[in-house]
């Protein structure tokens, strides 16, 4: 059966305002620092090093496993009306410094 793959492209900015907004509606909000900058991670299993800095200059590193980014650009598409099946298969790519959501969509014979 053939398999359509899907890609929805984030930018740096994007991905991270859809970590911020994910973490605040689990509960768990990235502090209020300023972020210097994303560092996309690993091969099998991709994750997202931010680093932070604080009013005062104080810079800190959070790590964000590729479940919980999964989790937050499929929350960021249902917050801005972008259509996702629910039940096809997500993962991530990682396109430079831009992460994809990827979506495998099993095509039915006609």
């Amino acid at each position: 059966m053939p398999i359509e793959r899907r890609h929805i492209v984030f930018r740096p900015a994007e991905y991270i305002d859809a970590i911020r907004d994910y973490r605040r509606r689990c509960g768990s909000p990235l502090p209020p620092d300023r972020v210097l900058r994303s560092e996309l991670g690993g091969e099998d299993e991709l994750h997202a090093t931010l680093t932070l800095a604080s009013r005062e200059g104080a810079e800190s590193q959070i790590a964000i496993p590729q479940h919980e980014l999964v989790a937050a650009l499929v929350f960021h598409c249902i917050n801005h009306r972008i259509p996702l099946p629910s039940k096809t298969p997500k993962g991530l790519k990682r396109y430079a410094e831009s992460l994809a959501l990827t979506l495998d969509l099993e095509i039915a014979p006609a």
